[in-house]
């Protein structure tokens, strides 16, 4: 474990993609001393919109322990903004921070600081502008002080979140670049630190009526997936249902790099009662403190009709589908990627999708802040496309540091496999209907 055991899994994730050659402590020192302005002026950070934008980067770069300079004013808070606390946008963002990994500051940036500003915001520096844009279901990203984006309008916070993600990235790789210069390294691969880049990226619009009854929804894992897909789906000021997350777990430092509604006043507290505690009228969070396995099968009980699924564990995934939710979406990341798929029943299952346990996963992952967050609003998005009658998509392949690609949000194909661990309908098909034939 690194000397900032909240940066764990971020540490373990650089070195193994980009810097092998360096010592854990070194690259926890190196993020530690990392600085970003972030800013915006009134007339940008008004609506309910504009504000996701601003938390969501905000949250996702003080997650990769960056030190944040903040020029933002104090307006009232916009709609739902967790895990912001009180009624003021700039002192809930000092109060956040400081609660996280590293404070935020409200003093000038270092000279040639890289400014994170929101649609046409002044920059208050002289260093590199990003500026972050865009729409209810596009979140844009343009280089220098003089370009232009959409302003932020309205609730909706897809497009918003996705630009917040989008900043988060680009500034990471400004910063690794900024490591890679100083020591001198080669980073193999995919992996161009040669930015910042501009990206656009565009969800499927959807039509949400100003009342959403998501209905029966239960969410297993209270982890980084379910938190981001939360911290989504709590932005929606009509959002209903009723809601049970299922856990086992207390939050843990190491979950600070990427639990987009974990404080660090909330360690030790079990995880499904801090999401719980969000909950608020006509949205209702039941904590369930229970893994779902096989030994709590009985315990657990019928499954809601709409199921979403973050944990890692491949086998509780075969479960879960075994238990025949009507809708099941399920999210997972690994690295710098994200792999989302939605499935009903007479659709090939999670077993086809994923056919075999990773029994040579690693016992701490590498994770960043931004790919959770991608993953958990893809499972936000797509389950509001089935709530509002839209036909199951195919599974998504997300690459959270090549936003700017095409490629970067890939469909990809989904068949029934006579191998399946689950025995699903198609995949019995493929096997004669006998499920005692031979997978061979």
């Amino acid at each position: 474990m690194t000397s900032v055991p909240a940066l764990d899994r971020t540490i373990v994730l650089l070195r193994g993609d980009l810097f092998p050659a360096l010592d854990s402590d070194l690259l926890a020192r190196e993020l530690s001393a990392g600085h970003v302005l972030l800013g915006a002026d009134s007339a940008n950070v008004t609506s309910p919109a504009a504000q996701t934008a601003l938390v969501t980067a905000f949250l996702a770069i003080a997650q990769c322990g960056l030190k944040i300079h903040l020029d933002v004013p104090n307006v009232p808070i916009a709609g739902w903004q967790p895990p912001l606390r009180g009624s003021r946008l700039r002192d809930a963002l000092v109060d956040l921070a400081s609660d996280l990994i590293t404070p935020a500051s409200l003093g000038p940036a270092p000279a040639g600081t890289l400014q994170v500003l929101l649609g046409d915001s002044p920059p208050p520096g002289a260093g590199a502008v990003l500026r972050v844009g865009g729409g209810p279901w596009r979140g844009e990203l343009r280089l220098g002080r003089d370009a232009e984006v959409e302003f932020f309008a309205g609730v909706e916070p897809f497009g918003a979140v996705i630009a917040g993600i989008a900043a988060a990235a680009e500034v990471v790789r400004v910063h690794t670049r900024g490591i890679r210069d100083r020591y001198g390294l080669d980073v193999a691969g995919v992996f161009d630190l040669n930015g910042p880049h501009e990206v656009q990226l565009d969800l499927p619009p959807l039509s949400l009526p100003a009342i959403l009854d998501v209905g029966a929804l239960d969410f297993i894992s209270a982890g980084a997936i379910s938190n981001a897909c939360l911290f989504v789906l709590l932005r929606l000021p009509g959002l209903a249902g009723a809601v049970r997350v299922f856990d086992a777990d207390s939050g843990e430092e190491t979950n600070l790099n990427r639990y987009a509604l974990l404080r660090r006043s909330q360690l030790n507290r079990p995880k499904v009662e801090i999401l719980a505690g969000y909950g608020r009228p006509g949205l209702d969070i039941e904590p369930r403190e229970l893994r779902v396995e096989a030994g709590t099968a009985t315990a657990v009980g019928s499954l809601a009709p709409r199921v979403v699924c973050g944990v890692d564990d491949i086998p509780s995934r075969w479960l879960v589908q075994t238990m025949d939710p009507q809708w099941l979406c399920v999210g997972g990341t690994s690295h710098f990627t994200t792999l989302v798929s939605e499935h009903m029943p007479g659709m090939p299952c999670a077993g086809c999708l994923h056919p075999e346990d990773d029994l040579d996963a690693p016992i701490e992952l590498p994770t960043i802040s931004f790919t959770s967050l991608l993953a958990g609003a893809l499972q936000a998005h797509r389950l509001l496309a089935h709530v509002t009658g839209a036909a199951p998509a195919d599974p998504v392949l997300g690459a959270s540091f090549n936003l700017r690609a095409p490629y970067s949000l890939e469909e990809i194909g989904l068949a029934a496999r006579r191998d399946c661990p689950v025995g699903c309908e198609p995949s019995v098909v493929l096997r004669g209907r006998n499920p005692m034939a031979s997978f061979a």
